[in-house]
């Protein structure tokens, strides 16, 4: 749906025109830009490993800077618990919520709790 790529000194991001809704040009935008601000690029002719770990850390950074952990403890004080919750909430994929809630700084929030 998106691709970022570098081509001398420009960075360019492009997305599908296939996308039908806002939200789903966000989100493929903001994935798009996970890659660029974590400097992961690939082609598909590298190993799998590789490009394993580029879509990891593009998603980290993305699903960090759509929900802060300032973000997440505003959501908790208000109630939310639910993945369907942190999802409207959020207005992301369920698949995101449950990435975003794994990572160490959210597993170390809800030590505290």
């Amino acid at each position: 749906a998106g691709l970022y790529v570098k081509v001398e000194d420009e960075n360019i991001i492009v997305l599908n025109n296939n996308l039908k809704s806002f939200k789903e040009i966000k989100l493929t935008l903001l994935h798009e830009l996970g890659h660029f601000f974590t400097g992961t690029i690939y082609t598909h002719e590298m190993n799998t490993f590789y490009i394993n770990k580029c879509e990891y850390k593009a998603l980290k950074w993305m699903v960090t800077f759509i929900m802060p952990l300032e973000e997440i403890k505003k959501a908790l004080k208000k109630g939310v618990r639910e993945v369907w919750e942190f999802a409207e909430y959020f207005d992301v994929p369920e698949e995101w919520i449950i990435f975003r809630l794994n990572l160490p700084d959210v597993q170390n929030l809800k030590k505290n709790i």
